[in-house]
């Protein structure tokens, strides 16, 4: 993604509303309920034009961009925060109107804007004047000079960028009269060829305000409990993610004749987070932040907090590769691969990450592909997918990353080698902009854990132990990046909802309709034990030149 050129969108509107589209599917979707097994789906993908030719019970797997957001009949809404990388505003107004009006206070956290956002921008700001709303664009680029308007961080991060893609959205429900937080983390940049034609991911999720001691709110999914006492890691990654943006605004989020609930006092986006009841959430945030984490912290982010996650959440170890899923790939040395994947695997436990950076010898990378399978498209896979050779600026790889001898073995392909087998979801034909990290079962069957966000597989997202000084025997998780993503397993899923003591099993969507006894499925949008590459098959990268035209006659 990062310095990506992307050609001029044109305006697309569907002819039908969005809501109109999918009846069936919206109606399954508001009959699930609470967290019951067969219910809950932990991530969707991204609609398209190809998921809406899927039956109802295969479109519960999708969601809109206005699903996303939260947007549904019903609601009254409050405020809206947005974070992302790159956006569109034209784009977000098409989806997202007229109810982006409605909303009491708004705040962008963006890295980026197309040429023309600023005037679409501006023009937001006016239709808000007289109205006592407001909205606010904050660019976030951690390679300005520190402390300034568009850097708050202390220190300056060469090459860092603002990449997290989230919305949370303050709501009351019309008919409960329940104010909610909607909490959406997902992979696409607010684009119509980044969210409507390729494969992305979203994980949503609801959530109460929290209940004082002795009241009831009569939402019968809230724990009614002093909130004191319920589980509150996701609540506090999330502040102390969002403090990193050093946004200090104090303002009501709520006008003072609507009945949210929430307080109409002016508060901080960390007080009106602290307001909400995060102890359902069946996930735990993974969250990056640009700078150099001491020892007191720097197992709280990047791939050191993975691992405590996984130490933590991962039913069971197995020995099976982990799969690699990405858009973006770093320039990666053997090293810090071997020790990236000692910190997820069986040796996670006994493993230590900050005194094994010392070593200048690690497992070596001769047994990689015993440990590791990486997804990635193959040339011939972008000059298929529905967009052509233009799917495949947002898979921004380079030849001199992407072709280093230690990595060779390890590329499997997105799809299936049959043109005819899209997958059960058909998502083959859709370039992949979703980034996943899988831990498959022994048998390959099952998944035991997973991580969906915004993460690549870089040093700069995931993060790199170091001297604090060169001449310093302290060390630092060193960061470039703003990202985040949710790390999901059946025992996060277990913990989160009632299950009557029932194992819980993670397992892709296959086809078939609805799961079963204890499974929960997921759209896994390629297969758990994807193709290797032959010698027909070449990476894609955005520097190589093609020789085959695409659907649209085009080649590069």
């Amino acid at each position: 993604e990062f310095g990506r050129s992307r050609p001029q969108e044109p305006i697309c509107l569907d002819s039908d509303s969005e809501d109109e589209a999918r009846p069936r599917a919206a109606a399954a979707r508001r009959r699930q309920g609470g967290n019951s097994i067969n219910s809950i789906i932990p991530f969707r993908l991204c609609e398209t034009a190809t998921s809406r030719t899927l039956s109802a019970s295969e479109r519960r797997f999708f969601a809109s961009m206005r699903e996303m957001m939260g947007l549904k009949s019903g609601r009254r809404y409050s405020w809206l925060i947005i974070c992302n990388y790159l956006i569109d505003f034209s784009y977000l107004f098409q989806r997202a109107s007229p109810e982006l009006l409605q909303f009491q206070r708004v705040v962008v956290f963006y890295g980026t804007s197309g040429q023309a956002c600023p005037a679409v921008m501006r023009q937001w700001e006016r239709l808000l004047e007289g109205t006592g709303r407001t909205v606010a664009f904050v660019q976030l680029l951690p390679s300005d000079p520190p402390n300034s308007r568009a850097n708050p961080l202390p220190v300056k991060i060469e090459y860092g960028v603002h990449h997290t893609k989230m919305f949370l959205m303050g709501y009351e429900d019309e008919e409960s009269g329940i104010s909610k937080c909607h909490v959406s983390i997902h992979t696409s940049n607010i684009l119509h060829s980044d969210a409507e034609l390729k494969s992305q991911g979203v994980y949503a999720q609801d959530f109460p305000l929290k209940v004082a001691p002795g009241k009831s709110t009569g939402n019968p999914y809230s724990k009614e409990e002093d909130a004191s006492k319920t589980p509150r890691q996701f609540e506090d990654d999330l502040v102390t993610y969002m403090e990193s943006y050093r946004y200090q605004a104090r303002q009501s989020w709520c006008s003072s004749s609507a009945s949210f609930g929430l307080s109409n006092q002016p508060m901080t986006i960390l007080q009106l987070i602290r307001a909400y009841d995060f102890s359902t959430a069946y996930c735990v945030l993974i969250p990056s932040v640009p700078g150099r984490h001491r020892a007191n912290d720097m197992h709280e982010y990047g791939y050191l907090k993975l691992r405590k996650a996984v130490i933590q959440h991962a039913r069971s170890q197995t020995n099976s590769p982990l799969l690699l899923q990405f858009s973006s790939l770093g320039s990666l040395n053997g090293k810090w691969l071997s020790q990236f994947l000692s910190c997820l695997d069986s040796s996670a436990q006994s493993f230590d990450p900050v005194t094994e950076s010392d070593k200048k010898k690690s497992k070596g990378t001769s047994d990689l592909a015993s440990r590791m399978k990486i997804v990635w498209p193959s040339v011939e896979e972008v000059r298929t997918c529905v967009e052509g050779y233009s799917g495949g600026g947002a898979i921004p790889g380079r030849t001199k990353n992407l072709e280093k001898a230690f990595l060779m073995p390890l590329y499997h392909r997105w799809s299936s080698r049959n043109p005819n087998n899209e997958g059960p979801l058909k998502t083959s034909k859709h370039a992949p902009h979703i980034k996943t990290f899988v831990q498959p079962s022994s048998d390959g069957t099952e998944i035991e854990w997973m991580l969906l966000g915004s993460h690549n597989l870089s040093i700069a997202a995931l993060g790199q132990i170091q001297k604090r000084h060169k001449d310093s025997s302290e060390k630092i998780l060193f960061i470039r990046h703003w990202e985040l993503g949710v790390f999901i397993s059946p025992r996060t899923l277990k913990q989160a909802g009632n299950y009557d003591g029932k194992d819980v099993t993670l397992v892709p969507y296959r086809g078939g309709g609805m799961s079963s006894g204890s499974e929960v499925q997921v759209p896994l949008p390629y297969d758990l034990n994807p193709t290797p590459y032959n010698n027909e098959d070449v990476t894609w990268a955005v520097d190589r030149t093609t020789f085959l035209p695409d659907r649209f006659g085009r080649i590069i």
